[in-house]
């Protein structure tokens, strides 16, 4: 069964964690370590839950990168596209 994983990029090292296995976090000086950890976390975690008799939890997150150009916020249109990041216009105005 396939689970998401957050890998976060800290000042010093990387960090992940599986948001359907409360608990079952990692910690690697690379992106390599960390990964190989946190499949070594999950798959601990499981055995885990198989020995103490408990119910496997489902997979109940989807994660997806979206590239957002513009948002409207409060009649004011907000541009997100390389090079405008940050410049707001009047919602009536053309990019």
């Amino acid at each position: 069964m396939p689970y998401a994983v957050v890998i976060e990029k800290g000042a010093r090292n990387y960090s992940a964690y599986v948001p359907d296995l409360p608990g079952c976090v990692s910690v690697g000086d690379t992106l390599q370590e960390v990964t190989v950890e946190i499949c070594e976390a999950i798959a601990f975690r499981l055995q885990d839950l198989r020995e103490d008799g408990s119910q496997i939890p489902s997979t109940s997150i989807s994660a997806e990168y979206l590239e957002i150009e513009s948002i409207i916020v409060k009649n004011e249109q907000l541009w997100l596209g390389p090079g405008d990041i940050g410049k707001v216009t009047s919602s009536t105005n053309s990019h």
